[in-house]
């Protein structure tokens, strides 16, 4: 059951990097250099919409080495760290191929 989660959440992941690239290349087009959306920056504007916390009140409330991983994470472009996360959930769900004795001998 917990493969089949990972691996449907990493589909729904990597999709969504699919479209944060779509955007970031529609506003390269527009602006005529290469433009990468911060994570900060699409959380904001997703908070508008669903009345969530902003990422400034989210790193006020942890230590300072925690504080400064997120915020890193926070400035990183929204389309890598949704195609790594995306990524990861999907080979962790992997299914295993069983070990045939040919396999390993064919080319």
């Amino acid at each position: 059951m917990l493969k089949f989660l990972s691996r449907f959440l990493g589909f729904w992941i990597v999709a969504a990097a699919l479209v944060a690239a779509i955007v970031d290349g529609a506003k390269s087009i527009g602006a005529s250099a290469l433009v990468l959306t911060p994570v900060s920056e699409t959380w904001t504007t997703l908070a508008g919409f669903a009345g969530w916390e902003t990422p400034d009140d989210l790193l006020s409330g942890f230590s300072e080495p925690f504080a400064s991983v997120l915020g890193f994470l926070l400035g990183a472009p929204t389309v890598v760290v949704l195609a790594v996360l995306g990524i990861a959930l999907l080979l962790a769900g992997a299914k295993r191929r069983r070990p045939s004795i040919g396999r390993e001998f064919m080319a």
